[in-house]
């Protein structure tokens, strides 16, 4: 013995088999597509979760199919109530309402630290964004133009370099995603949505903070009260108390 440390060997994390690999990636698919039909509206609130359904649309065992339902429960999507079986979780009035509170204290913050100094881009980037937002409109792509106000919202976020505030909203999004989808197809809305974001990335561009706040929380107070206003008139979709 030279009296030399022998330095341990590094343990590598255990390799997933071949199969453990594709059960992996059923789950994902499962959850991926699950997670869409809720968040757009395609699984309403209430629905039955049918585990035979779908795993002969994935052709999957029970065990992926549970596991993805199992994660959407976690993140508070469905309902699992042993012995009567998965349903897609209602959507309850006191937790949207305090999502927006927290999406509209972010958002401001955002705005006014892009508007105090925007990246070059910006400017362009929002144009191109309203435009195609124009587009989608003009034809009534209800998903697309959803697409859109996202990634707008986006865009200013990481233009004020607070990136951590969408790491934040990313996690309760789709709580809030399938409410704006619910509202998106009321009458007027896109338009008024395409109106709103036109003044704010104007509030931006002309670099005046103060109208860059108050465009912003305008916009975000009436996402608010007109959620208010739609859970009052579908109570079986909304749930208060």
């Amino acid at each position: 013995m030279d009296g030399t440390a022998t330095r341990p060997r590094r343990r590598l994390a255990p390799k997933l088999d071949a199969r453990e690999q594709a059960t992996a990636s059923v789950t994902e698919r499962i959850y991926v597509e699950l997670k869409a039909a809720i968040v757009d509206g395609r699984l309403p609130p209430g629905a039955p979760i049918d585990k035979n359904d779908i795993r002969r649309r994935f052709n999957a065992s029970l065990s992926p199919v549970t596991a993805a339902i199992s994660r959407l429960g976690y993140e508070k999507l469905v309902v699992i109530e042993p012995q009567r079986g998965s349903f897609v979780a209602p959507i309850m009035f006191d937790e949207i309402v305090q999502f927006m509170s927290l999406r509209r204290a972010l958002e401001v913050e955002a705005v006014c630290e892009a508007t105090k100094s925007p990246p070059p881009d910006l400017t362009q980037q929002l144009a191109r964004n309203l435009a195609y937002q124009e587009a989608a409109r003009g034809v009534s792509d209800l998903n697309r133009f959803y697409e859109l106000d996202v990634e707008f919202h986006r865009l200013i976020i990481e233009a004020s370099g607070l990136w951590k505030f969408n790491t934040v909203l990313d996690e309760v999004r789709a709580h809030l995603d399938r409410v704006r989808l619910l509202m998106l197809p009321v009458r007027g809305r896109m338009a008024g949505t395409l109106e709103e974001h036109r003044d704010i990335a104007a509030a931006i561009g002309s670099k005046k903070i103060e109208k860059a706040e108050a465009a912003m929380r305008k916009h975000l107070e009436r996402v608010d009260q007109e959620f208010r206003s739609f859970a009052e008139a579908n109570p079986k979709l909304v749930r208060k108390g």
